[in-house]
């Protein structure tokens, strides 16, 4: 009896979510440097002059999907963080023409490194931040890692390509059908196949997806 009595606390301190805490989220549209704005939501514990650390999420799924049953934004703020979720170009909100990924590294577009450095400016900011996700996420993380901005101070990257040729498209230089089409069509991205498929050896494009 014991035991099942620690096992269902443990349970339930995994499973249970943290108590909310007093919170507000405010969207944005955060202009990059070509001046396509892209969707940005910011969530803080309150509307004071208080300043905190930043995590960033990017996320070509939509602002709310990253999202899990254990997770929600009240469990980072709680921490003592800021939060800020980004449609990337082109996805769900934001403005621009999706680029799979090609915008979010150190290009002549650099969505992740202006999005570091505003956050940077805003007044609920301490100049610090860090960023948080794993695969699609993640990539957009190592993207912007290449870019170098300086008020980047830490990253917690999972399950993610560093190099989208080799890991994720054109494993060994034979079209990884199943991953690469598979995903476009549940992204609703099917037109940027033919550009993918065209460049089937690595060339200056896929450079700028490696972050290797």
């Amino acid at each position: 009896m014991r035991f099942r009595t620690v096992a269902w606390a443990i349970q339930c301190a995994v499973l249970l979510p943290f108590p909310l805490v007093a919170s507000f989220k405010t969207t944005h549209m955060v202009a990059m440097r070509d001046g396509v704005k892209l969707a940005t939501d910011v969530y803080l514990t309150d509307n004071s002059a208080q300043q905190w650390p930043a995590i960033l999420i990017r996320t070509p799924y939509g602002k709310t999907s990253f999202l899990t049953p254990t997770e929600t934004f009240e469990d980072w703020l709680k921490a003592g963080y800021a939060l800020v979720v980004q449609d990337t170009r082109g996805r769900g909100d934001s403005q621009g023409r999706d680029s799979l990924f090609l915008d979010d590294g150190w290009g002549v577009r650099q969505d992740g490194y202006d999005t570091v450095e505003w956050m940077a400016q805003q007044s609920w900011c301490n100049g610090k931040v860090g960023t948080l996700g794993a695969s699609a996420y993640g990539i957009t993380e190592y993207l912007l890692a290449g870019s170098a901005p300086p008020h980047l101070v830490c990253q917690f990257v999972e399950i993610a390509a560093t190099n989208l040729y080799t890991q994720a498209v054109f494993p060994g230089g034979v079209f990884l059908k199943n991953l690469a089409e598979g995903w476009l069509t549940i992204q609703g991205a099917r037109n940027l196949l033919p550009y993918i498929e065209s460049r089937a050896s690595y060339d200056a494009v896929w450079e700028l997806l490696n972050l290797e």
